[in-house]
């Protein structure tokens, strides 16, 4: 979670992002 939130820190990341992805990834 940190990693992807540090790739993309305008995006909220959930707490399980494997479950509930944001809706833009890339």
């Amino acid at each position: 979670r940190k990693d992807m939130a540090g790739r993309y820190p305008k995006h909220q990341w959930p707490l399980d992002p494997a479950n509930a992805n944001p809706k833009r990834l890339k």
